[in-house]
């Protein structure tokens, strides 16, 4: 005898045999068919950190041949830990970054662009260049370094000045092209 809360439990033939070969139902369907989602969740924040790390830059111009060519792509890594005499570095030019420009001379054509490519010929404490003045007593200031293009006529430390550190936004790591 059934009592008020219980049901009756008909079963026909029909039912019974798709019960039978119907698999067992899934509770965590979601994370059979989201098996994808970690793995996307790691490739994801890997391009964030590698895009937040380094960047890519086209060289313009041809300040820096006969060693990078105007087109070539360089790698920059961002992470500035110490600059060394001969690394190739990108730096904010002199009108996008208020601390280079005082007492620089920027009436050139290149002057405008946003970024210049450049080497690092004496770092700060080092000798003053003879070709900026350098007596042989002179240092380059702290927190300052002197960049030269790798071609004639470049607009580099010869007409602007020491750069300041804070400057420089990363070192070139490679070149692509």
């Amino acid at each position: 005898m059934r009592t008020m809360g219980q049901r009756a439990h008909v079963w026909s033939s029909a039912r019974s045999a798709k019960a039978v070969n119907r698999p067992p139902r899934c509770h965590n369907c979601w994370m059979r068919r989201a098996w994808f989602l970690p793995p996307l969740s790691f490739v994801a924040a890997a391009i964030v950190i590698v895009r937040w790390r380094y960047t890519l830059i086209t060289v313009r111009g041809t300040s820096m041949l006969p060693n990078l060519r105007p087109g070539q792509r360089v790698l920059v890594d961002r992470r500035r830990r110490s600059l060394d005499l001969g690394d190739i570095v990108l730096v904010h030019s002199p009108a996008g970054f208020e601390a280079w420009r005082v007492g620089a001379r920027t009436d050139r054509a290149d002057a405008d662009c946003d970024f210049f490519i450049k080497r690092i010929t004496a770092t700060g404490g080092d000798l003053m260049p003879a070709y900026l003045g350098g007596d042989g007593t002179l240092r380059v200031p702290d927190g300052h370094v002197i960049l030269l293009g790798d071609g004639p006529g470049s607009l580099d430390s010869r007409s602007l000045g020491a750069c300041p550190v804070a400057a420089v936004v990363g070192v070139a790591r490679r070149v692509l092209d």
